[in-house]
């Protein structure tokens, strides 16, 4: 049956999922960035998910969609708040030291699983925002903190180039 037309330029989708633990400190960032993300960002194309700390119970929803892009902490000393893109091709470079995730999966063990059971979107990215610190605590460091507005724009500027890329 045809799909029935819907003006779009493209029937790609993109999902941006966001994963943290709400009681780990910085480790909350990707899932409070989609939170933040979701309220103010709008693509009928795109859709924003906060994906916490279900870890593999998230891969059913790759099936629904041709791109991808994950937002999550990370560790890699770097200043707090820097932005980190990673591609597929780099999932297979990324070891645990680049991954601080006190949740169930991180970003890349998520993609590896992905890409083995054949439901890896053909497009996937990795945000990792570099963190201040992981600790049991509720709410970001005051360094995250005071970048938070400053990531979300970044983002919804790459969320922008994607879609204005693949999408048109």
């Amino acid at each position: 049956m045809p799909m029935p037309e819907t003006g779009l330029k493209s029937n790609r989708r993109l999902l941006v999922l966001g994963l943290g633990n709400y009681l780990c400190g910085d480790d909350s960032i990707g899932f409070r960035l989609a939170e933040k993300l979701s309220s103010s960002y709008f693509h009928p194309q795109v859709d924003i998910i906060n994906g916490g700390t279900v870890g593999m119970g998230l891969l059913y929803l790759f099936e629904e969609y041709s791109d991808l892009m994950i937002i999550d902490a990370i560790d890699v000393g770097a200043a707090p708040g820097r932005i980190f893109q990673f591609q597929i091709a780099d999932i297979e470079k990324m070891s645990g030291a680049a991954s601080v995730s006190n949740h169930q999966e991180g970003a890349a063990n998520l993609l590896r699983c992905a890409k083995l059971i054949g439901t890896l979107p053909s497009q996937a990215t990795i945000i990792g925002i570099q963190v201040k610190k992981i600790a049991h605590e509720v709410g970001l460091s005051e360094e995250l903190n005071k970048k938070l507005k400053e990531i979300a724009e970044n983002i919804t500027k790459e969320i922008d180039r994607y879609v204005t890329k693949c999408m048109s």
